[in-house]
């Protein structure tokens, strides 16, 4: 069932995440554009000490439905040295990602699977969670070349 492979994704989340360090990979601020809530704009402008049209002006383009902006370029502009110097203050789309403690993993799978390429947590969850689910089915429905 849809809980049951969200448990299953949750399970090998926490520990492959406990083993690779996040922060110091960086692929993800390399290749993706995070979407900013009108909520992110104002934490990362009130840090960097700028009035929210400059943030927007400086760093941000495009928009859906007038409260989303998305960087510019990539990689993110706060990226500096493979760390994220806004860290604390990162946009809710970078602290959720790569989102396998969500449920709803099977209706994201185009996400996880493209992501496998960018990041390794992603990958090795994707990895491990197919293995487990291989090595539950009966050994009928498996080929004799797995």
């Amino acid at each position: 069932t849809t809980e049951e492979i969200d448990a299953i994704v949750r399970k090998h989340y926490r520990e492959v995440s406990a083993e690779i360090e996040c922060p110091e990979c960086g692929n993800c601020c390399k290749v993706f554009r995070p979407m900013l809530t009108a909520g992110d704009i104002d934490r990362l402008a009130g840090r960097l000490k700028m009035p929210r049209e400059d943030f927007i002006a400086k760093y941000l383009n495009g928009y859906r439905n007038g409260e989303e902006h998305y960087y510019k370029l990539t990689p993110c502009p706060f990226l500096v040295d493979n760390a994220c110097t806004v860290y604390s203050d990162r946009p809710d789309d970078c602290r959720s990602y790569p989102s396998l403690q969500r449920a709803g993993f099977m209706s994201r799978l185009d996400l996880a699977f493209s992501s496998c390429s960018v990041c390794p947590i992603v990958y090795n969850v994707y990895e491990r969670v197919k293995q487990e689910i291989r090595d539950s089915q009966p050994a009928a429905l498996t080929s004799p070349d797995e």
